[in-house]
């Protein structure tokens, strides 16, 4: 009788630290809200219970920076991209906007010259500037494609392997815009069309790659091939 009485003790004992062992983890949980669903980050949402777990690509679409370096060798000067959309305003000179006007993104052009203004006006000194441009930006480009391909796991194979596809068409691309440049002082604008229209395929293939798939490096590419296609309006410029 007494063992009997004994393991009874035991077993409401142990029910006892059950309830409270309980009641301790329920106060230590949050209450779950359905309201902050949707504001969650990455990192807070929960792995699927099912399948093997997958890593989130950081955003790649966020505002990038093109450098200017000093022609006397003196530092690198960073513009924020944000510069690529924000208008000169009414001082610009107007023979600077006449050229972008003649664009098919004429914001984009005068934003896109901005740090790289010299006092001078004609179509291939405006050229030069948009290059410039255009050539920081695809750097900027390429090493953030860089930088997504190396944090892609093992469960984003297909999309760091088209990642790594771009980071080629990102060179090609600076190569293309280097050939441009060593063209101009011939004024071979045959050169310098079939240069600036690969360079803009360059960033049609990157994203292209991705087949079905949203393309990290969409919005930078969208302003890649803006600014090359505005390149090509000003070469039709020159004579």
């Amino acid at each position: 009788m007494a063992n009997q009485i004994l393991s009874q003790m035991k077993l409401v004992i142990l029910f006892v630290s059950l309830v409270i062992v309980d009641s301790i983890l329920a106060a230590s949980v949050p209450p779950y809200n359905s309201t902050n669903e949707d504001s969650q980050s990455p990192a807070d949402t929960p792995e699927p219970a099912d399948g093997p777990s997958q890593e989130r690509l950081p955003s790649a679409n966020a505002p990038f920076s093109v450098a200017e370096r000093s022609p006397k060798g003196g530092r690198t000067t960073l513009y924020p991209t944000s510069f690529l959309t924000s208008p000169l305003g009414k001082s610009v000179d107007p023979g600077i906007r006449k050229i972008c006007d003649s664009t098919d993104y004429s914001p984009l052009c005068l934003a896109s010259i901005k740090p790289f203004l010299n006092g001078k006006t004609d179509p291939i000194s405006v050229l030069k500037m948009h290059i410039r441009a255009s050539v920081q930006a695809t750097k900027t480009a390429l090493t953030l494609a860089t930088n997504l391909a190396s944090a892609a796991n093992r469960a984003l194979v297909p999309t760091r392997s088209a990642l790594n596809d771009c980071l080629e068409m990102y060179k090609d691309a600076l190569d293309n815009f280097q050939d441009t440049l060593n063209a101009i002082p011939s004024c071979d604008t045959g050169t310098m069309n079939s240069m600036l229209s690969a360079a803009l395929n360059d960033f049609v293939t990157c994203d292209d790659g991705f087949a079905e798939a949203k393309s990290p490096m969409a919005e930078i590419n969208d302003k890649l091939h803006k600014m090359s296609s505005n390149c090509l309006a000003i070469v039709s410029l020159i004579k």
